[in-house]
C-alpha cells in the first residue's frame, strides 16, 4: 500500500502566517480604497447639491435658508429629505449663507428662505456681495453641528482656505466641502422715469402679475439688482406693455407717456 502524507504542524503554521502578511498587506488597501470611493462620491454629491441650489434660485426666484434647503430640494430632486440632509454614513450635511452676506435683505435667514417678489427686489438697491453658500459633509462627524455658528471672518477662511479656518469645517480626505457663489444670479436694472408720472401711470412687475405691479410715485432714477431669468413688466396703465427676461445689465426709460429701451 502506498502511504500518503498531509501535512505537518509546522507547515501549516507557516501557511497560517503567509496568509496573515498577505491579509495585513491587502487589507488596509482594500478599506483606504472604500473610504477613497466613499469620499469622492460625496463630493460630487455636494456638486449635484450645488447645481440644484441654483436651479431652485433660477426657478422659483428663491434661496434656501439653512432650515429649508434640504425639503425645498426635495422638490426638486424627488429624493426623500432625509437623503439630502444627511450623507450616506448617517451624519448632517452642512448649509451655510456667509454671514457677511449683504445686503442684508436679500440674505435667506427667514425659515423659507429669500424669495423674489416686487416688494423684496424694491429692496436691492446695491449689488449682492458675498452672496455665498457652503455645503459641508464630513463622513466621521456631524458638519452642522461643527461650524454652524462661523463668524464672517472664519467663513472667508474656510471659502478661501486660508488661515483662521475651524479646523472641523476645512477640507480633509473624509470632509468634503462645495462652493455656492450667487452674486452673479443678480443682474442690475436701472429704470429712468419722466413727468408725467399718468395717465397712463408706469410700474413694474415680475411675470406679467400687475395685481403686485410697484408704480412710481415720482420722477427720477432708480438702480435695482433683480435675479437673472426674471421675467421683468413694464407697466402703464394698469397693463403690462412690454416684458424682458433679465440676462444682461438692463436700462429703461419713461418718457412720459410710453417705455422705451426694451
Amino acid at each position: 500500500m502506498k502511504n500518503s502524507r498531509g501535512f505537518t504542524l509546522i507547515e501549516m503554521v507557516a501557511v497560517l502566517a503567509i496568509l496573515a502578511i498577505l491579509a495585513g498587506a491587502i487589507v488596509p488597501t482594500v478599506s483606504q480604497s472604500i473610504r477613497d470611493a466613499r469620499a469622492d462620491a460625496e463630493r460630487k454629491t455636494l456638486e449635484t447639491l450645488s447645481q440644484l441650489v441654483r436651479e431652485q434660485v433660477r426657478r422659483n426666484a428663491n434661496i434656501p435658508s439653512a432650515t429649508s434647503w434640504a425639503a425645498t430640494l426635495a422638490l426638486l430632486s424627488d429624493l426623500p429629505v432625509a437623503r439630502l440632509s444627511r450623507n450616506p454614513d448617517g451624519w448632517n450635511r452642512a448649509y451655510l449663507p456667509d454671514p457677511a452676506w449683504t445686503p442684508v435683505s436679500t440674505r435667506p435667514v427667514l425659515a423659507a428662505g429669500w424669495t423674489q417678489t416686487p416688494a423684496s427686489a424694491e429692496l436691492v438697491a446695491s449689488a449682492p456681495a458675498n452672496a455665498r453658500i457652503l455645503l459641508i459633509s464630513d463622513l466621521n462627524a456631524d458638519a452642522q453641528m461643527a461650524c454652524q455658528n462661523m463668524t464672517a471672518i472664519q467663513f472667508a477662511a474656510v471659502w478661501d482656505e486660508s488661515a483662521g479656518a475651524p479646523a472641523a469645517c476645512v477640507a480633509t480626505q473624509t470632509r468634503s466641502i462645495a462652493r455656492i457663489n450667487l452674486s452673479s444670479e443678480f443682474v442690475q436694472v436701472v429704470r429712468n422715469v419722466s413727468l408725467p408720472l399718468g395717465p397712463p401711470a408706469p410700474g413694474w412687475t415680475f411675470g406679467g402679475n400687475t395685481a403686485v405691479a410697484v408704480p412710481f410715485a415720482a420722477a427720477g432714477s432708480t438702480v435695482r439688482w433683480h435675479l437673472r431669468g426674471s421675467r421683468l413688466g413694464l407697466v402703464a396703465g394698469g397693463a403690462v406693455v412690454g416684458e424682458i427676461v433679465l440676462r444682461d445689465p438692463l436700462s429703461v426709460s419713461w418718457d412720459g407717456l410710453a417705455w422705451k429701451g426694451y
